[in-house]
């Protein structure tokens, strides 16, 4: 495996095929990741089985009742934890009363930090006592400072944890490609879930090089100047990461 069980990696992908949900179940095995979730439509979910780790986000039977605030139903292992899933701008959108069974994600606009950091302290007041599931990737900046190993600025061989310096939220597309962050820019292309050693490959390439180095141009600009305490790490830096060519 080439992550420690402690870096949790996640897998965020789509599916449109029985055959791609299969090798996505798979890879996510095989690689040793912690979890995954997958966006498919239900005549692909009317045919799974409950896989542990693993979430399935029903891209077209979106919640509308009136009684449900969140926007997509979650399928997952039985018992998950996970019922719905949530996409939220502001504080403005979280309701009085949220669910235990609710995974997040808070849209960040870096031109609007100061919004995001708003809604996370709401959401983390909400959920005071009880379990925050959060699909953003945070971290706390202090915890950065004293280990970067958290911003993929060591490796295995050189790390106090072991941490590896791979990806470790990895978006997948409905062709099976893979990506660090959201965007799906060519220039951070780490293979194809097809191919059984494209995580070997990727080690040490071009794309990998400026994955780090989109990291640790994050790292040193926001270390002595970021306001926030709580950085969504995976959303600055695939935002920032166009101009690391």
């Amino acid at each position: 495996m080439i992550y420690q069980v402690t870096e949790r990696p996640t897998l965020v992908a789509e599916a449109d095929s029985n055959e791609l949900l299969d090798k996505l179940i798979e890879f996510k095995y095989k690689n040793g990741f912690a979890q995954m979730f997958v966006q498919a439509e239900s005549r692909l979910l009317n045919t799974v089985s409950p896989k542990e780790g693993v979430y399935y986000l029903c891209s077209d039977r979106p919640v509308r009742r009136e009684d449900v605030f969140c926007d997509y139903l979650l399928y997952g292992s039985d018992p998950g934890p996970l019922h719905y899933y949530a996409e939220i701008g502001c504080r403005e959108d979280i309701p009085d009363i949220c669910p235990d069974n609710v995974l997040w994600k808070i849209r960040f606009d870096y031109s609007r930090w100061d919004v995001f950091d708003d809604t996370l302290a709401f959401l983390k007041e909400k959920y005071l006592g009880r379990t925050l599931y959060l699909m953003n990737h945070v971290l706390n900046m202090k915890l950065v400072r004293q280990h970067p190993c958290n911003a993929y600025l060591c490796s295995g061989c050189d790390c106090h944890a072991h941490h590896s310096n791979y990806p470790r939220v990895i978006d997948v597309d409905a062709s099976g490609d893979m990506y660090p962050f959201e965007n799906h820019d060519s220039a951070y292309f780490m293979g194809n879930i097809e191919d059984p050693a494209a995580l070997e490959k990727y080690n040490g390439s071009q794309e990998h090089r400026r994955f780090l180095a989109a990291n640790r141009e994050a790292f040193f600009q926001m270390a002595d100047k970021c306001a926030y305490p709580l950085i969504p790490w995976r959303d600055v830096v695939g935002g920032r990461c166009r101009g690391n060519r």
